[in-house]
């Protein structure tokens, strides 16, 4: 089973910078757990049944003319 939470941030960018508009950023969220017994995921202190993962996405968009 996995559960997966995520949202887009669109923050306002500088005027003074022409050439990148439209910067996102994707934070997102996911837990994953192994429902028939068993430990499939590696932690630091060996075998465990659940992991969890937090990743970001940088989008930016640019325009070269």
């Amino acid at each position: 089973m996995s559960f997966t939470i995520g949202t887009t941030i669109t923050p306002k960018t500088p005027d003074n910078i022409p050439y990148v508009t439209g910067l996102m950023i994707r934070p997102e969220f996911r837990w994953d757990q192994a429902v028939n017994g068993t430990s499939p995921f590696f932690n630091s202190n060996g075998m465990t049944a659940h992991q969890a993962m937090f990743s970001t996405d940088f989008i930016i968009p640019f325009s070269v003319l």
